[in-house]
């Protein structure tokens, strides 16, 4: 049964909401973040963050969730094909949200959830390379993922800081195409 339509007002709190939790996220961390914090930036009164959320904690669980569930289902439609067709939709679901990965991937955002995002795509990454490249030990492609997770998490990062017009599909093809070429110099030195 598909879910009730949100009334408008609530969705436009709710965004301004994020988007104050959001801006405070680049100044401090969450644990330092109040709701009254929040609700001034917002010019939102108490009782509407409280019909809403419990905390500020509650919010950006929210907002991670929202994300975790758009990668999901930007995953699925994929399953386990070639990076150059996965990582374009991977970086567009990331990149949606230009202030949410400032936060994220900025000195205060949720480290824990960036290796939740990570160890959503493990698996089946390793599970393709593994496929294409079956001279590799586990652990090998354990090391392999693990570079190419925090080389598009970089890429990503700068991508968010910069004033960079780069589209978030273009970002993902240059991605796949260094991951590719990453893997094929793997495949010929192995054939030495």
């Amino acid at each position: 049964m598909p879910k009730p339509r949100e009334d408008r007002r609530v969705t436009h709190t709710k965004a301004v909401l994020k988007k104050s939790l959001l801006e405070l996220l680049l100044e401090k961390p969450i644990t330092r973040i109040t709701v009254t914090d929040v609700c001034r930036r917002a010019d939102i009164n108490r009782g509407t963050f409280y019909a809403h959320y419990v905390d500020p904690e509650d919010l950006l669980r929210q907002i991670e969730s929202n994300m975790k569930e758009a990668l999901t289902q930007a995953l699925a439609l994929f399953g386990n094909e070639e990076p150059e067709y996965v990582l374009p939709a991977v970086c567009n679901v990331l990149t949606s949200d230009k202030e949410l990965c400032l936060v994220l991937f900025g000195d205060y955002g949720d480290k824990d959830f960036l290796h939740e995002l990570v160890d959503m795509v493990r698996d089946s990454a390793i599970e393709y390379w593994r496929s294409v490249t079956p001279e590799l030990s586990q652990s090998q492609l354990e090391l392999l993922f693990t570079f190419c997770a925090n080389g598009l998490a970089a890429l990503i990062r700068d991508w968010a800081r910069s004033s960079s017009r780069q589209v978030p599909e273009e970002l993902g093809q240059m991605a796949a195409r260094l991951i590719r070429a990453c893997v094929e110099c793997i495949q010929r030195n192995a054939a030495l």
